[in-house]
């Protein structure tokens, strides 16, 4: 019996990795001239690599007889000497950094069939400029657009929905974003896009030469890299309703000097003011909870931040490079007892009022 007991258990533990085995198998690689790619179920292709040298390329509509209709992540990631692609029609998918890194792209032909494309699909493409996107293009992911600093417009269709939190950030040039006019829930008013069913600041793109700015009332969230590499702001105006302050929302604003946070402000994000250098002081509600890791990193001439009891987390490296700060806490508080632990200088104030 104990026999049988222990060949069964070796049976159950094989059948996982044999189906798994099997689940590999069925991917396989196929390869046509510069391509790599590999089928589908429905007998598409999606080209997984590219291997040529190609400055302007024209991919292919078909991989050995198969309709192309992906192009797969990071399939063309780093390809630095191409400047122009055609991606062919009946393409629906461009996967997660698919031309992350083609700094060198100056133009990119998407066709009518796409839907949607990835995360960081086009991060770091340097000389993008003003790609036209498909009128039913469904969905744009996390950062598709990141670091095109040579980015200048964009027209987003009424179809198309942003996944995660900011498609554009650290596009320093862009100066024009066009929302279809019956878009369900994004707006643009020539100096933000914004979310009205998120109630969220998606990204500021105003103008370089203005050096202050205020949020709409209404406004419940700063997005994640809304205002980050707005060197030239000095003073952001936060209206009162405003919670979460979300990952990087600031990052990058070297010129920022003063920014008052509101009484409903529930969170700092992760690197939410890092690298703001000529920001000199901060007094933090009663009421946020939470300062995320690296919020105020190399914040040089920070001097004086004032963290109410309700902050009940701080960040791993929250005010690394801040050599000029002393935090202002209430005795006991958590924050005191965090500014002991991490050597950070305390005044130990009897009222944060």
């Amino acid at each position: 019996m104990k026999k049988y007991l222990i060949i069964l258990l070796c049976i159950f533990l094989c059948v996982p990795s044999a189906w798994a085995i099997a689940k590999a198998v069925r991917i396989i690689r196929y390869t046509d001239g510069d391509f790599a790619f590999i089928l589908l179920e429905d007998g598409t292709a999606e080209i997984r690599r590219y291997s040529g040298r190609d400055i302007f390329l024209e991919i292919p509509s078909k991989m050995k007889g198969h309709p192309v209709s992906g192009i797969g992540d990071k399939a063309f990631e780093w390809r630095f000497w191409m400047k122009e692609v055609t991606v062919p029609d009946g393409v629906c998918r461009i996967g997660t950094g698919a031309f992350s890194g083609c700094y060198s792209l100056e133009t990119i032909r998407l066709p009518d069939s796409l839907s949607s494309i990835g995360d960081r699909a086009f991060a770091l493409c340097r000389e993008l400029d003003a790609p036209v996107l498909p009128k039913k293009l469904a969905s744009i992911g996390e950062e598709a657009f990141d670091g095109c600093s040579g980015l200048e417009k964009i027209e987003l269709p009424a179809s198309v929905t942003l996944e995660g939190e900011n498609p554009f950030s650290n596009c320093r040039k862009l100066r024009e974003i066009r929302v279809a006019s019956d878009h369900p829930f994004l707006r643009s008013d020539g100096t933000i896009l914004y979310n009205e069913e998120q109630k969220r600041l998606i990204t500021y793109y105003g103008d370089p030469e203005a050096d202050t700015y205020t949020v709409p009332q209404g406004t419940e969230r700063i997005g994640s890299g809304a205002f980050s590499g707005c060197s030239h702001l000095k003073e952001i105006f936060l209206p009162d309703g405003v919670l979460d302050l979300q990952d990087h929302a600031f990052y990058g604003c070297s010129g920022l000097t003063r920014i008052g946070l509101p009484s409903s402000a529930c969170r700092i994000g992760n690197g939410c003011f890092s690298g703001c250098s000529k920001l000199t002081e901060l007094v933090i509600p009663e009421g946020v909870s939470s300062v995320g890791y690296l919020a105020f990193y190399n914040c040089a001439a920070l001097s004086s931040v004032t963290i109410p009891e309700s902050v009940t987390q701080i960040g791993q490296g929250a005010f690394i490079g801040c050599s000029r700060l002393t935090v202002r806490a209430a005795p006991g508080s958590p924050a005191h007892s965090w500014c002991e632990e991490n050597g950070l200088p305390c005044e130990k104030a009897a009222s944060l009022s």
